[in-house]
């Protein structure tokens, strides 16, 4: 899985991932409220359930943990 930041500002962070499995890419964001988002299926139903935040790691997809773990 590889990762490129596309914006890193005052707002946030938006990095494009690379999906292991597949020829997907996803966008992940890490906002100015440390609220996090990921376009892969697996985060969208997780956060229909649950809010993820920064610190709630057992939430995060595995593109969000790739990027959390190398920034």
């Amino acid at each position: 899985m590889t990762f490129t930041t596309i914006c890193d500002d005052e707002q946030g962070k938006i990095w494009e991932v690379s999906s292991h499995s597949s020829d997907e890419t996803y966008m992940c964001q890490i906002d100015e409220n440390e609220e996090l988002f990921c376009t892969c299926s697996d985060f969208i139903y997780r956060k229909a359930i649950y809010r993820p935040h920064k610190g709630d790691v057992e939430l995060y997809c595995k593109h969000l943990q790739e990027v959390l773990q190398e920034v």
